[in-house]
């Protein structure tokens, strides 16, 4: 809101803030995958959404194909293929550890996984912790745990996401 009434009144966008926006856009993604079914004539799409200074397109293709995986089960086509050969295998995290985003950071930073391998563990991460976090919501609704238990299993999955 502060912004609106400042470009109001100013009518034009100071440098650094319009540098500080381009620069503050430059590690997102925003990606769609439309699907259409033949026989119902239905088409849907999967979007994703990511932010992240190296690999968002990896991680938003990662995201998108997991959507869109389950709807090509339910008879679905792809309009646009290109991603059906792409390679989303998420490798093997090191021996005794899982991976979460500061492993995942460390192995990418050190040249160990590329930028499409990172890309998909960051992806994965992103898929279970927002698995994780809606069965902690349908248990709450069902009356299954109570709000502590939520609370802590919401806390458990954001550990298991970040590493920390």
């Amino acid at each position: 809101m502060e912004l609106h009434l400042y470009l109001k009144r100013n009518k034009r966008i100071p440098p650094l803030l319009l540098f500080l926006t381009i620069f503050g856009l430059g590690g997102c993604a925003y990606k769609e995958v439309s699907l259409s079914h033949q026989q119902t004539e239905r088409q849907v799409s999967c979007v994703g959404f990511y932010v992240d200074w190296h690999v968002s397109d990896q991680t938003v293709d990662y995201i998108n194909m997991h959507c869109a995986k389950n709807l090509i089960e339910e008879g679905y086509q792809l309009q646009d293929d290109s991603l059906m050969s792409v390679d989303f295998t998420v490798p093997e995290p090191p021996k005794g550890d899982e991976w979460d985003q500061a492993l995942a950071a460390h192995y990418y930073e050190s040249g160990q996984i590329t930028d499409r391998e990172y890309g998909n563990v960051l992806g994965a991460l992103e898929v279970a912790y927002y698995d994780k976090l809606e069965r902690a919501r349908i248990l709450k609704k069902k009356g299954k745990i109570d709000q502590t238990r939520y609370e802590q299993l919401l806390e458990q999955a954001e550990i298991e996401l970040t590493g920390s």
